[in-house]
């Protein structure tokens, strides 16, 4: 018989953050595996994938090539959403250390970004 813990909210938690990885990776393998299938249909090459300012313009055009690239945006955010879940777990149970280190990393993810679209 297993004893509990007593430790519900870190169970919860967990709960959450196994429930966004795994939405994340089934939704970004979806549309990848979609988009692939599409451009097998369509017969056309993937050389070059789609700009993130390019990608619901293209993908509304008949761009394949934009459903692929959306999966993979997709999955590179399902970090960040794991994240802002755990932000919003740890404001709900009032664990301010532990909200505020997440904030902090959430800020540098977004420092990452901002850097990387310059």
């Amino acid at each position: 018989m297993k004893a509990k813990s007593g430790n519900t909210g870190n169970e919860h938690l967990n709960g959450w953050v196994r429930a966004t990885f795994w939405s994340g990776l089934i939704a970004s393998l979806a549309l990848i595996l979609a988009g692939f299938a599409w451009l097998g249909i369509t017969g056309r090459s993937a050389a070059e994938g789609v700009s993130l300012d390019r990608i619901f313009p293209s993908l509304f055009a008949g761009d394949p090539v934009a459903m692929i690239s959306l999966g993979v945006l997709a999955l590179l955010l399902t970090p960040v959403a794991v994240v802002m879940v755990s932000l919003v777990r740890f404001i709900f149970d009032r664990e301010r250390a532990w909200a505020g280190l997440t904030l902090l990393v959430l800020a540098v993810l977004a420092l990452s970004v901002v850097m990387g679209l310059r």
